[in-house]
């Protein structure tokens, strides 16, 4: 039982994996550079239009939408992509693909950041 919520404990919650996931880094930049690009024309297109209640009608559903990316777009807090947020995980439990680490585009980090240092979380799985 300690070994399953030591394993539970440091999972990732993205909400957007066929986003922020895949078996190519060059792939993985494109989706993320067209997903934040998406991001930013919908600040400038409906910006000082949209509130809490009408966000969820007034978005464009190219992108994935959450919560917290939401509540990011109703603040207007900018995104940019940074190649060196991309980094080798282990996904379900034994594939190897790349993760966009970011704290905008990640629902859900539960302890990961609290538990390993930038340069730790790059060498997990190394």
């Amino acid at each position: 039982m300690k070994l399953f919520s030591q394993i539970f404990f440091f999972r990732m919650k993205t909400n957007r994996d066929e986003w922020v996931l895949d078996f190519s880094t060059k792939n993985l930049e494109n989706k993320m550079n067209f997903h934040i690009e998406k991001y930013k024309e919908e600040l400038l297109r409906i910006s000082g239009k949209v509130n809490e209640k009408n966000i969820g009608d007034l978005v464009n559903y190219e992108i994935k939408w959450t919560r917290k990316l939401k509540r990011l777009f109703l603040n207007r807090e900018k995104i940019v992509f940074h190649a060196s947020q991309i980094i080798p995980s282990l996904y379900r439990p034994f594939s190897l693909q790349y993760l966009y680490f970011s704290k905008e585009l990640n629902e859900d980090a539960n302890q990961v950041r609290a538990i390993f240092s930038e340069t730790e979380r790059k060498q997990i799985i190394q």
